[in-house]
């Protein structure tokens, strides 16, 4: 479930060609956490991933799921994830997630 009080930006449900439009519209640098299902419509969150690392993309992505499958967790946390957290998860827990990326991208140490 998106949670659009975690973020101060609104949520766009509809299209992740969309979302990585709005990145690539000068969003990009303030963008500080990305929150990431594994299985969205048009592009997973894995290629996501990809995608964002082959522009030089470094923000922190915590990646959520309902399907938390072994090779998709050792994936994304090999290609830098912050996180992946299998649903259902406590929202203290999402949120501790979220302080630990947002340390991560103001230069801290990456945490799981």
């Amino acid at each position: 479930m998106w949670r659009e009080w975690a973020s101060p930006y609104p949520v766009e449900k509809n299209s992740n060609f969309r979302q990585i439009q709005r990145l690539r519209s000068g969003q990009l640098n303030a963008t500080s956490c990305l929150i990431v299902d594994v299985e969205m419509p048009g592009m997973n969150g894995l290629r996501l991933q990809s995608h964002l690392a082959a522009c030089g993309c470094g923000i922190p992505i915590i990646f959520i799921t309902a399907y938390d499958d072994k090779e998709s967790r050792q994936r994304a946390m090999q290609a830098g994830a912050v996180a992946f957290l299998g649903k259902p998860f406590s929202d203290e827990r999402l949120l501790q997630t979220i302080r630990s990326a947002l340390r991560q991208d103001k230069g801290g140490t990456k945490t799981t």
